[in-house]
């Protein structure tokens, strides 16, 4: 992407919508973005001519701790939102990610990252409640509300949750809480053959349905980790029999919003789902000197040398995902993009995939 396209920074919402008005009415290609962290790491903005950045969006709208809800500015850091939620006793469930005091919670969102917390109620399209958003033209809706059952209109949260900015721009979100756990534990093995661990890994995951979390961490080398994560009431969490295949065991609140010691700090190159029936077969198609983390429902994010093949997972070597849109998805999606936001990043069909250059217009 060219450095040369200017980054528009507005301080207030209605700048921002005055902003993409203007851009709107020269008929002009632009992209929204947040702190501009994962900008080279998702697919290509194609033809634009400038940047709009949500990053002086950075407030906390409303805390309510007794609905256990909160309404915040996309252009808010997540860091800042959690040392907010920690004075309040609540949490998000979805999480860690890694540099929250560099992400930004529409980024987050927007991307949607692969998260050890990242299933069921833990999943990020889980905390979002509603949003108030800005189509390509600059016409401000509304979606969702305040109530954790909300089925009025079109599921528009869904949308926005993993798009990239693709469909619309999130100016607010409303998300749900949960009591902060006060404890989580974490326990985990030794580094040990690859093979040993996913057997290993795959071996706990009936056992532990109670878990927060069941990771296989890849370190590169031949190796890996499985580690355990429980959180709750301090003495039902240490009531759990660690086991022996386990013998790190460590507990303290904190671990609740720490990236994991034995995570790649690295950003992922790569990422998507598989069936854990078929984790055998995907870490043996896995390219050398790769590292990542295969999270407890099949969700995985790797870091991997882009001139490396991959051997028949769908890896691309171009990076984005671990997963294709298959063709009449991908006709849909382009037919829904030239409707909702012609004009908005206009490359782009998700965080994760491109048009393939051919362009939406």
């Amino acid at each position: 992407m060219s450095d040369s396209i200017p980054i528009i920074v507005p301080q207030t919402r209605d700048q921002f919508v005055e902003q993409v008005r203007e851009l709107a009415t020269q008929n002009a290609r632009y992209s929204v973005e947040g702190m501009g962290t994962r900008r080279e790491h998702a697919a290509p903005d194609g033809d634009i001519q400038a940047r709009l950045s949500l990053r002086a969006m950075d407030r906390i709208e409303r805390m309510d701790a007794e609905d256990m809800t909160c309404r915040v500015q996309c252009g808010l850091r997540l860091s800042d939102l959690e040392a907010n939620l920690r004075e309040q006793d609540l949490a998000l469930e979805a999480g860690p990610f890694l540099a929250s005091d560099t992400r930004s919670l529409g980024g987050i969102f927007s991307e949607a990252p692969a998260s050890p917390r990242g299933f069921d109620r833990g999943s990020l399209r889980s905390q979002l409640l509603g949003l108030s958003g800005l189509d390509a033209r600059g016409r401000k809706f509304q979606a969702g509300g305040r109530v954790v059952k909300n089925v009025a209109g079109y599921d528009l949260m869904k949308l926005f949750v993993g798009g990239g900015g693709a469909w619309f721009t999130g100016l607010e979100l409303e998300l749900r809480l949960i009591r902060r756990p006060p404890m989580t534990r974490l326990m985990a093995s030794h580094p040990m053959p690859l093979a040993d661990a996913l057997a290993l890994w795959r071996s706990l995951r009936p056992a532990w349905i109670e878990a927060r979390s069941l990771d296989l961490h890849i370190q590169g080398d031949g190796s890996a980790i499985v580690e355990l994560a429980l959180s709750g009431k301090p003495r039902r969490v240490s009531a759990w029999t660690c086991p022996a295949s386990l013998p790190e065991d460590r507990s303290d609140p904190a671990f609740w919003d720490r990236m994991s010691p034995h995570a790649s700090t690295s950003i992922p190159t790569h990422r998507g789902q598989i069936l854990p029936s078929q984790s055998p077969a995907w870490i043996q198609s896995l390219p050398e000197g790769c590292q990542g983390t295969l999270h407890l429902q099949g969700s995985f994010s790797l870091v991997v040398d882009t001139a490396s093949q991959a051997r028949g997972t769908g890896l691309d070597p171009d990076g984005f995902s671990g997963t294709r849109m298959k063709t009449e998805a991908r006709k849909l999606a382009r037919r829904l993009k030239q409707g909702l936001s012609p004009l908005l990043s206009p490359g782009r069909l998700s965080y994760d995939t491109s048009c393939g250059g051919e362009g939406v217009s």
